[in-house]
Formats: structure tokens, C-alpha cells, sequence
């Protein structure tokens, strides 16, 4: 099975030879350039991109595929995928979303608790200027927000599927 991360969406037609607006939702749009694959809609339907240009803040792609105003407005509102074989590689200790999202959590405190506590699993990720902070959904649906930060998050095994946290003081209060 191939799977998939998104990497935009497409917007309104821009002009009338094709082009169509993105909304960007990669951290490397730079890989968004003409002959690159990406993957279109529920179907993961193949289109080449064409050209691919900012304009004010826009990305402004279009494919071999759709070469009119009207052509590319049936794409309007559908996704954008590359294969997540296809994705760049990170540094240590950097991870993709879609790697955390799931995860467990336990929180470990060695001066007070032998064992790790588990807290729950991460169900979203909120991106803030400063830090991204995780969503840990327990059993019973309480939510517990963690922020991503080096003194917080003591280690992440994504092959386990477990992270451990080192919580601030309060935060469980």
C-alpha cells in the first residue's frame, strides 16, 4: 500500500492558461517546481506540474495535464499529495506530523516514579510561533496540551510509538 502526505490545495484559477492557486501545507514548497509528480484528489490521480511561480504570497502551479481557466477549476478545493516515500529527509531528532500523530505518551519522572505514567496518545498538533504544542487525548476524552520544547519531550522512539515527556509543574492539575 502507498501512502501519501498532502502538500497543499488547490485554490481558484489564476489567468487563463491553467494556472491554479495553492495553499501551501508543505515546509518545502522549493520541491514544488516544474516536472515534479504530485497526486491529485481522493484518487491520487497523477499531474505533472508545468510551471510553478509565486505571486504575493500565492504559489501559482500548473500542470500538463489542465491547460485552460476551465480545465484547472475542475481541480478547485482538492488536495495535493506526494508519496511519503518521496519526502525529503529530516536531521536528528526532527520529525514529520504525521510521525507523531499517534503516538504514546507517558510521562516519567524518575525522582518520584519508578514507572512511566501513561498519559495518553497524540491527537493533534498545534503549530504556534514559537513551538508546536501536542495534543495528548487520554481514554476518557480529557485533553492534555504539551509543548514541544527540548526541556519537555525527553525522548520520541517512532518505531516504538511511544514518546516520553517530562511534565512542567501543574500541568496535570
Amino acid at each position: 500500500m502507498i501512502d501519501y502526505l498532502v502538500v497543499g490545495q488547490i485554490g481558484r484559477p489564476h489567468g487563463i492558461h491553467g494556472e491554479g492557486q495553492v495553499h501551501v501545507f508543505t515546509d518545502f514548497p522549493e520541491r514544488l517546481k516544474p516536472g515534479v509528480t504530485l497526486f491529485v484528489g481522493e484518487n491520487y490521480k497523477p499531474v505533472k506540474i508545468r510551471s510553478s511561480r509565486w505571486k504575493n504570497q500565492v504559489l501559482l502551479l500548473a500542470f500538463e495535464e489542465y491547460l485552460t481557466r476551465e480545465e484547472i477549476e475542475t481541480l478547485r478545493h482538492q488536495y495535493l499529495y506526494v508519496r511519503a516515500d518521496d519526502r525529503p529527509s529530516l536531521l536528528p531528532g526532527e520529525y514529520y506530523h504525521h510521525q507523531l500523530l499517534g503516538l504514546n505518551v507517558f510521562a516519567h519522572d524518575l525522582e518520584s516514579a519508578p514507572s512511566p505514567q501513561f498519559l495518553g496518545q497524540i491527537t493533534e498538533i498545534i503549530s504556534t510561533g514559537a513551538n508546536d504544542v501536542y495534543v495528548i487525548t487520554n481514554d476518557s476524552g480529557k485533553e492534555l496540551l504539551i509543548p514541544a520544547l527540548e526541556s519537555t519531550i525527553v525522548s520520541i522512539d517512532v518505531n516504538q510509538g511511544q514518546m516520553i515527556v517530562r511534565l512542567l509543574p501543574g500541568l496535570l492539575d
